[in-house]
């Protein structure tokens, strides 16, 4: 069963998502809905260093960047940083960033190996 935790660090002003196990796309719909419905940060982590990305389709990105750019006004001067270390996370990671590139999305996409790459990249 996949988990995904929540970390806030207000200093930086990212919320982290750690995923572990494996995940689906409908779990990520459901974290990114009380993200925003909740309290939400101007940047976002997606840490799926401990996640199995199996399941996720082509079909499944397209549903989650629509899911997300509907509260993406919220955020956006915002930035979105997905953390994964195999290729198969890092493709995926690779086609959600040029979904929303083309769909114009305000908000800044980067795949990065680490956590600490990534809170680097928030920092700039």
């Amino acid at each position: 069963m996949a988990e995904i935790r929540k970390e806030i660090e207000k200093q930086y002003d990212v919320t982290i998502m750690a995923a572990s196990g494996k995940i689906t796309a409908g779990q990520i719909i459901d974290v990114l809905i009380d993200y925003y419905e909740g309290e939400f940060t101007s940047n976002l982590i997606w840490d799926y260093t401990d996640a199995d990305l199996t399941d996720i389709a082509n079909a499944d990105l397209q549903r989650i960047s629509s899911a997300s750019r509907r509260y993406t006004h919220l955020r956006k001067k915002g930035k979105t940083a997905i953390v994964v270390t195999e290729p198969l996370g890092f493709g995926l990671g690779r086609m959600y960033e040029i979904i929303n590139e083309m769909e114009e999305n305000p908000v800044r996409y980067n795949i990065f190996k680490t956590r600490q790459e990534a809170l680097e990249w928030m920092r700039i």
